[in-house]
Order: structure tokens, then sequence, then C-alpha cells
């Protein structure tokens, strides 16, 4: 890859992470922090129940 396709990717990717915890920020009335977190569990959460429990 080029390093301006590097750039450009982790754009995206920074822009479709800011989206996700700027919508959470807006429907929830919380803040910054805590929506960024809401986010985190959620995806934890998502993973673990596609997953299952491991060991």
């Amino acid at each position: 890859w080029s390093l301006e396709r590097v750039h450009n990717e982790l754009d995206e990717e920074m822009l479709k992470a800011w989206d996700v915890v700027e919508t959470e920020f807006a429907n929830r009335d919380v803040t910054w922090r805590d929506a960024a977190y809401i986010v985190a569990l959620s995806r934890v959460a998502e993973a673990h129940e596609v997953r299952g429990l491991w060991p």
C-alpha cells in the first residue's frame, strides 16, 4: 500500500468510529467519555455473544 492509501483507510476508519461515538453521545445524554465506553462495552458484549465463553 502507498502511504496515501494508508492515510485514506485510516481516515475512513476514524470517521466511522467518531460517528458511532457521536451517535451514542447524542442519543443517551452522556459525556463523550461515557459514550466511548458504551461503544467499547457494546463491542465486547457482541463479540462474547458471537464467540461464546472461552475457555
